[in-house]
C-alpha cells in the first residue's frame, strides 16, 4: 500500500501540472505596424572578408561556400556576426557578396559574385 500512496499523491495533484507545449516562432516580418524595421545595405559600408592565400580558388570556380579554415582574420568580422561581408582574396581583389555567420560550420555563402550589389528583397526576388 505504501507503494501505491506516492502514485495516489500524483494522481490527486495531476490537475496542477500543466504539460509544457514548445509553439514554434513565427518570423517577424516588417510591416508598417511592428516595431521591427530592416537594416539597409549599403554596399561601400560592409565588413571586408579577406581570404587566406590559395583559398580564393574554389570561389573563381563558382563553389558558394567558405569554410572558417580559409579565413585571415575571423577575429575581425566575430562582433558583427551574421552580416553581409564585402569578400577579399589575399592579393586584394573582391571576388563578391556573401553572407557571413561565425557560428556556422560554414562560414559564409557567397550570394554574388559582382561586389557592390545592394542586398535586399528586390535582390532575392530577381533570383
Amino acid at each position: 500500500q505504501s507503494i501505491n500512496q506516492p502514485a495516489a499523491m500524483l494522481a490527486s495533484h495531476a490537475w496542477r501540472i500543466r504539460p509544457t507545449v514548445l509553439l514554434p516562432r513565427r518570423r517577424c516580418l516588417w510591416t508598417p505596424g511592428t516595431g521591427y524595421r530592416p537594416r539597409g545595405d549599403d554596399p561601400h559600408r560592409r565588413p571586408v572578408l579577406t581570404l587566406r592565400e590559395g583559398a580564393d580558388s574554389r570561389l573563381r570556380r563558382g563553389h558558394p561556400w567558405v569554410s572558417p579554415r580559409d579565413l585571415k582574420e575571423p577575429e575581425e568580422l566575430s562582433r558583427q556576426s551574421p552580416c553581409l561581408v564585402n569578400v577579399q582574396a589575399s592579393d586584394g581583389e573582391v571576388l563578391g557578396v556573401a553572407l557571413y555567420n561565425k557560428h556556422g560550420t560554414i562560414a559564409a555563402r557567397m550570394l554574388s559574385t559582382s561586389a557592390f550589389v545592394r542586398i535586399d528583397a528586390t535582390f532575392f526576388a530577381d533570383r
